[in-house]
């Protein structure tokens, strides 16, 4: 990538957040890279939204909020959670050193944020590579992140 002193043209060049850079930006929307549209529909995604619902909700009950519709049909993949009252910041931390990649913060979304009465969330978004294994990792690092921050 080459320099350009036109903060405009540096921006314009650079992959939107959390995206190989690989994938070029047209009008801050990602391109559909070949290989996900060559992906046989009945392999996406590997695990529904309803399992990793079912999962992490049997295993954790009102400690774990997971924002959005209740009906599964009504919302996306992706998984905002708050977990006790354990910061999305910290619980991102202990996350990630059991391997999970989740991102916490206010998602360029505060009027959102301020909606659902809370600062921050982790959003944790299962994709086409994740299996059941994943959603259990994830659920066994929120039980160690809980453990950890236990008062």
């Amino acid at each position: 990538m080459q320099r350009s002193n036109s903060r405009t043209a540096r921006r314009s060049r650079q992959p939107s957040a959390g995206l190989p850079v690989h994938i070029p930006c047209s009008s801050g929307r990602p391109a559909v890279p070949d290989e996900v549209l060559d992906i046989p529909l009945p392999a996406r995604p590997a695990v529904p939204p309803a399992d990793a619902l079912r999962t992490l909700t049997e295993r954790f009950g009102d400690d774990l909020v997971i924002h959005g519709p209740g009906v599964v049909e009504e919302r996306g993949g992706t998984l905002s959670l708050a977990y006790r009252d354990i910061h999305p910041h910290d619980l991102s931390q202990v996350l990630d050193q059991h391997g999970v990649c989740v991102r916490a913060g206010h998602h360029c979304a505060k009027p959102l944020m301020k909606v659902l009465g809370v600062n921050a969330t982790a959003r944790a978004p299962p994709y086409l590579y994740n299996d059941e294994t994943d959603v259990d990792t994830l659920a066994d690092a929120l039980a160690d992140a809980g453990d950890f921050f236990a008062f």
